[in-house]
């Protein structure tokens, strides 16, 4: 199986309900809670799963990473 050939970046299932701005919007209120709401927490009053935005959260660090920005302390 061929890992770094055509297509290694192609996401497989199915598209976000959530709009792309909802999303960034939610990762931005998880920041901005600096560790003092649990992803469970922030998750359930936007009215989502936890797992969602953590997958947020890290896809947003993996973005940064790629453009070359450092979420260093």
């Amino acid at each position: 199986m061929d890992l770094d050939g055509p297509g290694r970046d192609v996401q497989v299932g199915r598209k976000s309900p959530y709009p792309e701005g909802f999303r960034k919007d939610a990762v931005a209120l998880h920041r901005a809670a600096a560790a003092k709401r649990t992803y469970a927490a922030l998750a359930a009053d936007l009215g989502f799963t936890a797992e969602s935005l953590r997958t947020w959260v890290r896809q947003g660090r993996d973005t940064g990473r790629a453009r070359g920005q450092c979420e260093c302390g």
